[in-house]
Parts: C-alpha cells; structure tokens; sequence
C-alpha cells in the first residue's frame, strides 16, 4: 500500500477539517470536511490528497496509540503526518462497503448494471464486482470550487442590474462661438440659425421657397404640316 507525508501548520488553531475513528492502534479518516487545513492541502497537492478511508500512521515522529496519534493532532502546532492509502472500497462519503447483490441497482462507479456490494451506513451506493475487486477508494466530489464561481457570477449580475448608483455629471466639451462659427462653415449653415431671430428667419424663408412653382415650357404641336401653338392660356 502507499504511503505518503502531509504537512499542516496549526499553529493558529485552526481545525483540520476531518473525522476519525480510533480503533486501538489504526487511525481511520472517516471524512474529509469541506473546510480546514487538510482541505487546502488538498486543493495545493493534487496527487497527494488526503481522502476517506486513509490510514494515519504516524504525528510528529510518533506511531503506536492512537488515542496518542489523535492528541497529538489535535495541539495547535505544524503537524507532520505520515499517511497510509487505503485500498479498502468505501462509498462516496467513506462509509466501508459489504455484500449485498442488487440484480438491477447500477453501479455508482461504471454505470454497470447488476451491483454486489452496497454502502454499510445506508447511503445509496452501489458497486459491481469489477469495481469493487479494483480495490480504490472513491471520494466526495469538492464542491468549493463550483461554488465560488456561482457566487462570482451572483456578484456580476446583481451589479449589472442595479447599474450606476451614483448621480452622473456632464462637461461641457467648450462649446464658444468661435467652434460653434467654424462648425456652420464647414457644413455651409448660417450662424444665424443658432439665435431665435435667425431660426425665424430661416423658417420664412423656406415656406416663401414652397410657394414658388417653376416655370415649366410648353411643348408644341404640329398638324398637317403646319405648326401651332398651344394656347397658354
């Protein structure tokens, strides 16, 4: 079986974040928490991760009682362990697994159908044979991680929604005449248009322009040879 070393520094008291069992000499994980010091580990050391069902062998040098073992990891100080992975099937929250055929559950690991062995603490969790002659623990799936990105996105949209609290302010961009008379020769307008006088003037003079009708000529006719005009009249 693996061994591996796991080193946690409590000396801010802060909690490992685990349940044990002690039976005698073995100190079983029975869970790891969702919170703690063996949760960061965790999440900095991947492929060394501590998971349910792993043995603790030894605390600081120590190895034999586990009440001691259990003592010791429980003094605010760095605490180096050595850990022993267990190979004992266990279900998704640690529980050990026992025979009990079930023809038709499916197995939680392969999907398979036709399960021999199902979680001891009543949780609804099955595996086939394959599966359990593997012989690896299985884990509870970190949901911390899915979790920060909801609250992130919550974050995101309550802001979105609620906008801009604050009372917006407008500069003026130095409107003078001299821009305003430079902007009416480019574009050909009368500087005129920009006082009440001049707009009046200019609206007089565009209903005087639809009043004009163009003088249009009149085409003539020729009959027999001979060209006549039309009356204008």
């Amino acid at each position: 079986s693996k061994t591996f070393a796991v080193s946690l520094d409590k000396s801010d008291g802060g909690a490992l974040g685990i349940s044990i069992e002690t039976k005698g000499q073995n100190v079983r994980i029975v869970e790891v928490l969702h919170c703690g010091k063996v949760l960061d580990w965790n999440r900095e050391h991947p492929t060394e991760e501590v998971r349910s069902g792993d043995h603790v062998l030894e605390v600081n040098g120590l190895r034999g009682d586990g009440a001691v073992l259990v003592a010791e990891m429980g003094k605010a100080q760095p605490l180096a362990l050595v850990l022993e992975r267990s190979q004992e099937p266990l279900c998704s929250l640690g529980h050990a697994m026992a025979a009990n055929r079930k023809p038709f559950n499916v197995c939680d690991l392969c999907s398979a159908r036709g399960t021999f062995y199902r979680c001891t603490a009543g949780c609804d969790y099955d595996l086939c044979e394959a599966c359990f002659g593997v012989g690896t623990s299985t884990r509870r799936p970190d949901p911390v991680p899915d979790l920060d990105k909801l609250c992130d996105r919550w974050t995101r949209a309550v802001s979105s929604a609620e906008g801009i609290q604050s009372t917006p302010e407008v500069e003026r961009e130095g409107w003078n005449e001299d821009r305003l008379r430079a902007l009416c020769a480019k574009h050909g307008w009368d500087f005129e248009w920009q006082t009440e006088d001049g707009e009046r003037r200019r609206r007089i003079r565009e209903r005087q322009g639809f009043g004009r009708v163009a003088a249009v000529p009149i085409p003539s006719v020729t009959l027999g040879g001979f060209r006549e005009e039309e009356p204008d009249g």
